[in-house]
This record gives C-alpha cells, sequence and structure tokens, in this order.
C-alpha cells in the first residue's frame, strides 16, 4: 500500500516519513488548515504589493531587483523568470530523490511564508499526487536556494521540459500533464520565486543521503565483528565502561560489536591490537553522532518557512538570507570528515588482513596451490582511498560575485551534498570488501563462527558463488547484499528476529528500524 501523509500547521515529518515520500506511489494530502493559511498569506501579500515593492512579488530578482513590472505584465515576468532560471546541467537527478525534492518543497511551502497563489500550490500537490516527477539535472546549485534546479520543476509544471511517470517512463511534460488528467500551471504574481526559492534540492539529496547511511551503517558494524574475530582483536578494548567514558556514541557501538562476536570471540592474539581496531567504536561513533546531527538539521530546515521575503505573520514581510545553508553544510562537512576516517579504517583492517608480514596468514590469503587469492585487492583499497581524502576534502564555500556582486557567497551545501552521496558509494564498496575479506581469513583459520555472526559469515561463502568469481564479482555481490537493507542487519541479541533471508537474492524489506544512533542526538544532546 502506498504511503500517505496528511500536511497541518503544526505536524512535522521525521526522517522515515521523509524517506517514504519518495514512492513514486505516495501521496501528501493538504489539512485544511493549512490551505486556509494559504490563502490568508496570499491576501495579505496582494494587499501589500499595491502600496509597496516586495521581491519577486511585484520586482525583479537578482541583479533585476530594480525592475517593476506592470500589473498586466506580471504573468508573463514570472514566465520568463522560471524559463531565464531553467539552467542546470551535469546528469540527471535521481528520480526518487528529484520526487523527495518536490515532496520537501510542498511541506515547506504548508508552512505559509511564501505567500504562494493556492493554485500554483494545487498544481505542485497534484503532479505529486498523481505520481509525476520532473526531470532534472544534478547541478547548478551555489548552496543559497536550490533556484536553478527547482526551477526546472516548475518548468516541468508549465508543461515544459520532461517528466517521469509514476511506471518509470519518462515523457515530454505537456502530454504526462494531458494524460493525468492535470492542466498546465498558470503562473501570478510571486508564484515562480515561491516554487524556487528553497534548498528542497539539497535537502533531499542529504534524506536520501542519509537513508543509504543507515543502510551502509547497518552492515559496516557486523562486518567490523567479522574483522575483530579474523583478527583475533582483544574484546576488552569493547567494554561499555571505558568506552562511555568518551560519549554514549562510542559506547553504543562498542556494545553493538561485543553483542556480534559474543558467541564466537577467539582467544586474542595480542595484549593490544592496532588502532583500525582499538579506535573502531571511537571513530564509528564518531560519525553516528555527526550523522544525528545532520539529521536533526535537515528535519529542522524542512519545516521551517525559509522564503524570501517571508510572510511572518499578519504584520510583517520581510526580506531575509534565511536560506543560507551554512549551518546544514558545515553538518554535511562533518560527516564526510568523520566517514573518511571510518573508510580509512576499515582500508588498514583489508590490508592488514592480507598481509602476511602483519597477519601470519598466507600472502593475499591465497590457497596453497599458488594463486593470488584476495591479494590484488590490496590495489582496489589504495585507489579507493585516494577518491575517499578528495571527496572529504573540505570545507566547502563559494567566493567572487554572482548576478553582478548581489550574490557575493554561497555555502556550497549541494556540492558537500553530493559529494557525501559519492562517499556513502565507497563505503559501501569497502565495507563489501572488509567482509569477503574478513570471512575468507576466518576460512583460512577454522574458526567456528556461531550465532548471529555465523548468519554473516555465510554470506562470504555466497559471495564466492557455485563456480570460479572474480574479486569484482564477490564485492558486487556483497555491494548488493548490503544494498537489501537485510534483517541480517538487526540488533543481533534479539532472538525473536530472522537472521538470514535464505532466499537472497530476493529484496528483504527492512524492518523499520532505524540505527538507534541516528535517534540518539536526541536523548544524549549534552554528549
Amino acid at each position: 500500500m502506498a504511503y500517505g501523509a496528511e500536511l497541518h500547521r503544526d505536524n512535522r515529518m521525521s526522517l522515515d516519513q521523509l524517506i517514504a515520500l519518495s514512492d513514486p506511489d505516495a501521496h501528501l494530502t493538504v489539512g485544511q488548515d493549512v490551505w486556509d493559511l494559504i490563502k490568508e498569506r496570499r491576501h495579505y501579500l496582494t494587499k501589500h504589493m499595491a502600496i509597496e515593492a516586495i521581491y519577486g512579488a511585484n520586482t525583479g530578482v537578482g541583479s533585476m531587483k530594480t525592475y517593476r513590472p506592470s500589473p498586466h505584465q506580471i504573468g508573463a515576468f514570472n514566465d520568463r523568470l522560471i524559463r531565464d532560471h531553467v539552467a542546470g546541467f551535469g546528469r540527471t537527478l535521481d528520480r526518487r530523490v528529484a520526487r523527495l525534492m518536490m515532496a520537501v518543497r510542498i511541506i515547506e511551502l504548508a508552512q505559509g511564508g511564501s505567500g504562494i497563489s493556492p493554485g500554483a500550490y494545487q498544481a505542485l500537490v497534484d503532479a505529486y499526487n498523481a505520481g509525476l516527477t520532473p526531470v532534472v539535472p544534478m547541478q547548478g546549485s551555489l548552496g543559497e536556494g536550490d533556484i536553478t534546479l527547482l526551477a526546472h520543476m516548475a518548468y516541468a509544471l508549465k508543461g515544459q521540459g520532461k517528466m517521469w511517470r509514476s511506471s518509470g517512463r519518462c515523457i515530454n511534460a505537456a502530454r504526462a500533464l494531458k494524460e493525468a488528467g492535470l492542466t498546465k500551471l498558470r503562473l501570478e504574481a510571486r508564484d515562480a520565486l515561491a516554487l524556487m526559492g528553497s534548498n528542497a534540492y539539497t535537502a533531499a539529496v542529504v534524506i536520501d543521503v542519509l537513508d543509504t547511511w543507515r543502510q551502509v551503517r547497518d552492515a559496516a558494524i557486523p562486518v567490523l565483528a567479522l574483522s575483530w574475530v579474523a583478527w583475533r582483536a582483544n574484546p576488552n578494548s569493547l567494554k561499555e565502561k571505558a568506552l562511555s567514558l568518551v560519549s554514549s556514541f562510542v559506547a553504543q557501538v562498542g556494545r553493538e560489536v561485543l553483542a556480534w562476536i559474543a558467541d564466537t570471540a577467539p582467544t586474542p592474539r595480542d595484549i593490544q591490537d592496532p588502532l583500525s581496531w582499538r579506535c573502531a567504536p571511537h571513530v564509528m561513533g564518531a560519525l553516528d553522532r555527526a550523522a544525528g546531527e545532520l539529521k536533526a538539521a535537515v528535519e529542522s530546515l524542512v519545516q521551517q518557512p525559509r522564503d524570501n521575503p517571508v510572510i511572518l505573520d499578519d504584520t510583517d514581510i520581510v526580506s531575509n538570507g534565511n536560506f543560507d545553508a551554512t549551518d546544514l553544510s558545515i553538518r554535511i562537512d562533518a560527516v564526510r570528515n568523520a566517514l573518511a576516517r571510518v573508510v580509512g579504517q576499515q582500508a588498514q583492517r583489508v590490508t592488514k588482513l592480507l598481509n602476511h608480514h602483519y597477519s601470519g596468514l598466507a600472502p593475499g590469503l591465497a590457497h596453497p596451490y599458488g594463486d593470488a587469492g584476495l591479494g590484488l585487492l590490496e590495489f582496489n583499497v589504495s585507489a579507493l582511498m585516494t577518491e575517499v581524502q578528495w571527496l572529504s576534502q573540505g570545507p566547502l564555500m563559494q567566493w567572487g560575485d554572482v548576478a553582478e556582486g548581489v550574490e557575493d557567497y554561497g555555502s556550497l551545501a549541494s556540492v558537500s551534498a553530493l559529494r557525501l552521496q559519492q562517499l556513502i558509494g565507497l563505503w559501501k564498496t569497502m565495507t563489501a570488501t572488509e567482509w569477503i575479506t574478513a570471512g575468507h581469513a576466518i576460512r583460512t583459520q577454522n574458526i567456528g563462527v556461531v550465532g548471529p555472526l555465523g548468519a554473516c559469515y555465510e554470506y562470504t561463502v555466497y559471495s564466492e558463488g557455485t563456480s570460479a568469481v572474480t574479486p569484482y564479482d564477490r564485492v558486487r555481490r556483497m555491494e548488493k547484499v548490503i544494498a537489501t537493507g537485510a534483517i541480517l542487519f538487526s540488533e543481533p541479541n534479539l532472538n525473536d528476529r530472522e537472521v538470514l533471508p535464505r532466499n537472497f537474492p530476493g529484496h528483504a524489506p527492512r524492518d523499520g528500524a532505524t540505527a538507534a544512533s541516528l535517534d540518539m542526538i536526541k536523548e544524549h544532546p549534552s554528549d
């Protein structure tokens, strides 16, 4: 059954609810209180347009802010404003993210800050509920409002450009609207800027990133546990009494890893292990905390009217810079930074398991008959880490003038979000690589793996298949396992849950439980 939500003036949506709105069949119902607010604010805007200049309503925008269209030119002016901003470039945005962008803007406009006409708002809601999604490029935003990319959305509502139907077919926007029984958007005063003036694109990318983050994070913990067993690392460094001295996030990671290895942990090889094992809870805990703060920031962004100008109430219209995304950008940068460290530790663990000098095992974990085993993965790991380091660099911001000096700063939150999206893709690859390496190392040592971790180990056997496969094939297979969000990665001590979906690679739905760490930021704000 398709997900549905009802919008009201005082409702707040969680990350899970926002993610669900990416579904092509999801729908939004606008409550009467929201319609009343939109009409009330529209009336107030119209009244004041007759007596004063209001940016983007009866004036131009950016470097054209001194332009004053006459009343009979307003419609054509808004049409041109949309058309002239359709200047995005690069690859096409994933349909899921483009749909999220639509949903985010619908939720933001429901806060009543824009003064959008009821007709324009209805057109946006109707297109979303019909399963239509605009085709939008990925680049063209400086992070200070995603105006260029949201212009592509408005352009499609006018019957220009292209749209995806809910079936996934991409067709001419005019045809898509006609087949859905919808009319083309007719713009009135302020509507163009109301549709475009938002960080909805950046927010949508971040929401999608956090969803993927949870999938990989759910896999990375049991994979770390496998590496712990493969290296025969000392579990003393996972004790909660010690880790809680740092933060609740670090202690949480330690608890999770300890739960996975509880039934299996072999005799430790040493009193003290390399930092990539010993400090793994600390680095993952830092990532968890940063991701939790990013989650809170994007949820807040979506629920607030950050329009420019913003109608605050029935007494004030204020030009502002509330669309600035620096707060969001800093938090994205923090996640990129922490994630690079997590992946770096994974790279060290893989390299040490493959290297005879460190592990005492066969070089590359090769078989006795002389093949290379998994040794060539060291080259892949090295290349991947080079890319990780580049993608994690920052912080990012724009210096220089755009629009004749009016736009002289940009947070580049959108660029940072896209880099984070790429980083998480590399994290998935590194997690898959560590998974097969740790599993292979366990097999060569004949370590018996029992309990929930045994199911995780079995997937490394699955990755080998029934015939000879390349390391590439094995990594790709494990990436697919991670992408399913399999129930395998639920908390291991919850014995009533199925541990391993035996019919893999059939898709196993997520069990709805979010990573505990994402919500801990609200429970432990002082950590």
